[in-house]
């Protein structure tokens, strides 16, 4: 299980993402989608530790 609390992250006072809360359950396939430049990619980068949170909790 995947579980995202309060996940705030930002480029230079810029919020990539603000406030985040997720959960994901393990068996299952999960799709992200959403318009260019709304955080899917810096999402991804901070799951897998190549990209730094400002504050929150991701386990």
């Amino acid at each position: 299980m995947i579980t995202i609390s309060n996940l705030q992250i930002s480029y230079d006072k810029h919020p990539a993402l603000n406030d985040l809360n997720l959960t994901m359950d393990c068996g299952f396939i999960h799709g992200i989608l959403s318009l260019n430049g709304s955080g899917k990619t810096t999402l991804l980068n901070t799951l897998f530790r190549l990209k730094k949170k400002n504050s929150g909790e991701v386990l």
